[in-house]
């Protein structure tokens, strides 16, 4: 597990916190720390000018890239500045009204805060931070430990049955179907094809448990590229983050993504795969 500092002022930090826990940074030479995030790796909130001091507990969820203007800045300039984006679940957080007067120092630390993503490696700076915002965020000390797990032997084989079956499904139903299919150094869960040559037509994301936000960001970006169908499948219990991710940040995608749960695919797949042996014994296949 990584320690990092997310550096920002008061007015990206309240946008931040508003719209789904995202961050993001420029291109540059942020982006190959971007690229050493890992989820579960633990975040500080550091709020600059006027209030400089740590504001808030996180840990990281997933990464994505993202072509919407998001931060005040963004959206002033009318332009996408901080494109190499990350969610993070929140561990801790003070309210702004506490901001001023309750926010944890760090000045008399050896710390860098000038970058939006700063890592802190010292094992006794990172000790003495955690000591620092454990009381204040009511965080302990063995936190660390608890962000490496990782998910539950189960979900990540759902993660695949439910994959292998929405494969299996485009195969039945006359589609050149696909996994993990290439898009921009990213992968997509399932594609389904008409033609050889052609793009996707229908494109699947399978999310169980987690942060949806960078399932929905790829199969956005094939939505934009190919003008493919999106479907992004769910666990009924990832539902309500799903569609507030669809009501906010993803808006636009809205009108056009089907949202399917789990066993709507189990269904479907029993039903074509009882038709196709009946058809076989009727002799039709």
């Amino acid at each position: 597990m990584q320690l990092w500092i997310l550096t920002g002022n008061e007015e990206n930090w309240e946008t931040a916190l508003n719209s789904g826990n995202v961050w993001g940074v420029r291109e540059g030479n942020l982006v190959s720390r971007w690229q050493k995030l890992q989820k579960g790796d633990l975040v500080l909130f550091y709020a600059k000018s006027p209030v400089k001091g740590l504001i808030g507990v996180g840990r990281i969820e997933s990464k994505f890239k993202q072509d919407r203007p998001l931060w005040p800045d963004e959206i002033r300039e009318n332009r996408v500045i901080y494109p190499y984006r990350f969610d993070f679940q929140i561990l801790g957080v003070l309210t702004p009204d506490k901001w001023g007067t309750g926010a944890v120092t760090v000045a008399d630390l050896p710390l860098s805060l000038q970058a939006g993503v700063n890592p802190v490696s010292k094992h006794e700076v990172v000790m003495e931070l955690l000591n620092r915002v454990k009381d204040k965020f009511n965080l302990p000390l063995e936190a660390p430990e608890e962000v490496k797990e990782e998910k539950p032997r189960e979900e990540i084989s759902l993660h695949n049955q439910i994959r292998d079956k929405l494969t299996e499904i485009g195969q039945m139903e006359r589609f050149i179907s696909e996994k993990e299919y290439p898009i921009d150094g990213e992968r997509l869960d399932v594609t389904w094809r008409r033609v050889p040559r052609g793009v996707p037509t229908k494109v699947f994301e399978v999310q169980i448990g987690g942060s949806p936000h960078q399932a929905l960001a790829k199969i956005k970006h094939a939505h934009d590229l190919w003008n493919s169908e999106p479907f992004i499948i769910v666990d009924r219990g990832s539902l309500p983050k799903v569609e507030e991710l669809l009501s906010g940040t993803f808006h636009e995608l809205k009108p056009d993504i089907h949202i399917i749960t789990t066993d709507k695919v189990q269904e479907l797949y029993d039903l074509l795969a009882k038709e196709a042996i009946t058809k076989k014994d009727f002799g039709l296949e």
